[in-house]
């Protein structure tokens, strides 16, 4: 579900720790990348037809854009974001899934 879809007080919660992260100073440093994969992004959308906005757009560029700024290989953003997902739900994971998931991450 990630932050657009997290409900308080999670969503809360999680907004605070990404607002220490995502300083004015940050994003003017990440301007140009951003305004790079934003255009990526925005070319790569589907002309002649109706598109999930939420799927195509606005959920892959913040998480393209945190992936970048932790030094993630943008190659493994499908990773990257399965990461994320399992450590905002980990407490809905099975732990067998979990403990994977984690070695998956640790060894990156």
């Amino acid at each position: 579900r990630g932050l657009i879809g997290t409900d308080k007080p999670d969503h809360s919660r999680l907004r605070r720790l990404l607002s220490k992260t995502f300083t004015p100073h940050t994003i003017k440093r990440l301007e140009a990348s951003i305004q790079q994969h934003t255009n990526q992004l925005i070319h790569a959308l589907p002309r002649d037809t109706t598109i999930d906005f939420m799927q195509t757009f606005a959920a892959p560029l913040p998480m393209i854009i945190m992936a970048e700024l932790i030094g993630i290989d943008l190659k493994r953003i499908q990773d990257f974001k399965r990461w994320v997902n399992l450590l905002l739900t980990w407490r809905r994971q099975q732990p067998d899934n979990l403990m994977h998931e984690m070695t998956a991450l640790y060894d990156y």
